[in-house]
């Protein structure tokens, strides 16, 4: 009976044994299933970091995109306000050159009908000098090219105006005439001109034209009297009157024509020569100005292969980050 007894207590006690090894095992695997699962968990988390990290890499990289895309488009607003800005000067400068070119016109026009002005009338000192050249006679005198003209019958002043004798007036200023007793009318032909005048009329005709005279042609001692002034002048000459030696000088317009057109020529040749040279200037403006311009294109095409450099760089380490991501994925899943 004793021996069963002590039979049965050994065979309990290899029972407690074998459950408590198996306890002991159960635990075991548990404790690393627990650590597999805590290992996973790190894992998950640390690819969730990188994958944080590398969103958070894309959203600087488009920020910067965008920052760089601004900067760009403000370069470019700037650059067009800048160009407006250089066409707006341009026209700006052009509309004063066009202003001054015709303020000078007008300037010029100016001076030159002011030169006409004194051309056609003699200075006070220019008729004494012409004056002093000739022995001036009693009465009215009348001079032609630095010479007394003779009259058989003396000038007259009539209403103001000096007449003298027909022939001697037509002849000193080298026109041909012909004398109509029937109709007491005189025809006086000098180059391409032609003057008709009727005695006691107040008109005389050139070419055919009317010309109004302040006194008619009239009868004085046998000599027929025409205006000094009108006759004069209707050839195509200069008249003045000297008040204080009662002198009259008729002078060629042709001669003096010719001075003013030569001074007139000089002031073409001094024209043209100064817009030669502001041609010369706006062209040489507009060859820095297209300078310029090439160099910053060539600046601006330099900053934007800078940019696609830096953006390339940037894809590229993005790819570097997502291949270290990757590897890093495949080595957890390994564990």
């Amino acid at each position: 009976m004793n021996e069963l007894k002590k039979k049965i207590a050994v065979i309990a006690a290899i029972a407690m044994l074998s459950a408590s090894a198996s306890f002991t095992a159960f635990a075991a695997d548990a404790d690393k299933t627990d650590a597999a699962a805590g290992a996973a968990v790190t894992d998950k988390a640390e690819a969730d970091k990188t994958e944080a990290d590398k969103a958070e890499a894309d959203k600087t990289d488009a920020d910067k995109a965008d920052a760089d895309k601004a900067d760009a488009d403000k370069a470019d607003a700037d650059k067009t306000d800048a160009d407006k800005a250089d066409a707006d000067k341009t026209d700006a400068d052009k509309t004063d050159a066009d202003k001054t070119d015709a303020d000078k016109t007008d300037a010029d026009k100016t001076d030159a009908d002011k030169a006409d002005a004194d051309a056609d009338t003699l200075t006070k000192e220019q008729m004494k000098e012409i004056i002093a050249k000739v022995k001036l006679e009693e009465g009215v005198n009348v001079i032609y090219k630095d010479a007394l003209i003779k009259f058989d019958v003396k000038p007259q002043i009539v209403e103001d105006r000096t007449l003298v004798p027909l022939r001697a007036i037509f002849e000193a200023l080298g026109a041909e005439i012909k004398w109509d007793e029937k109709t007491y009318t005189v025809t006086a032909v000098k180059d391409d001109i032609t003057i008709v005048v009727k005695i006691g009329e107040k008109t005389l005709t050139k070419n055919g034209t009317a010309v109004e005279l302040d006194v008619p042609a009239q009868i004085v001692e046998d000599r027929t009297l025409v205006p000094l002034r009108a006759i004069s002048e209707s050839f195509g000459n200069l008249v003045d009157f000297e008040d204080e030696t009662k002198t009259v000088i008729i002078r060629d317009a042709v001669a003096d024509k010719t001075d003013a057109d030569k001074t007139d020529a000089d002031k073409t040749d001094a024209d043209k020569t100064d817009a030669d040279k502001a041609d010369a200037d706006k062209a040489e403006a507009d060859k820095t100005d297209a300078d310029k311009t090439a160099a910053d294109k060539a600046d601006a095409d330099k900053t934007d292969a800078d940019k696609t450099d830096a953006d390339k760089t940037d894809a590229d380490k993005a790819d570097a980050d997502k291949t270290d991501a990757d590897a890093k994925d495949a080595a957890g899943t390994e564990k």
